[in-house]
Order: C-alpha cells, then structure tokens, then sequence
C-alpha cells in the first residue's frame, strides 16, 4: 500500500486504483463523502501488503 495521506483525493485515489484496488472515501468526520481536499488518514496503513480486488478507505477533510 502507497503512501497518499497528504495527496489530492482524486490523485490518491487515480494511483490505487491504478495498482487494481477498490477505493471508498469517507468523510474525516465519518460518512460518505465526495473526493475534495486532501487525504487526512488512509486504511490500511502505507506499507500493508495488499494486492489488486483489496479495498482501501481515504478520509478526506
């Protein structure tokens, strides 16, 4: 898993899904949310294994 905490929602999430992975976004505060901003936390952590058909969630702020 990349490191995209600090990236644009739409170039963050343009990159993991480009590695086949499926990407949620969600609202720092919870919730659905449209990718604006910048990604403020990710899960899984930059570094986790993770292949394509994984998820992955950005909070964006």
């Amino acid at each position: 898993m990349p490191t995209v905490k600090g990236k644009e929602c739409s170039d963050a999430k343009g990159e993991l899904e480009a590695l086949g992975m499926t990407v949620n976004v969600q609202s720092a505060g919870g919730g659905a949310a449209e990718c604006a901003g910048s990604v403020l936390e990710q899960d899984p952590l930059p570094e986790s294994r993770r292949t394509a058909g994984d998820g992955a969630t950005l909070y964006v702020g």
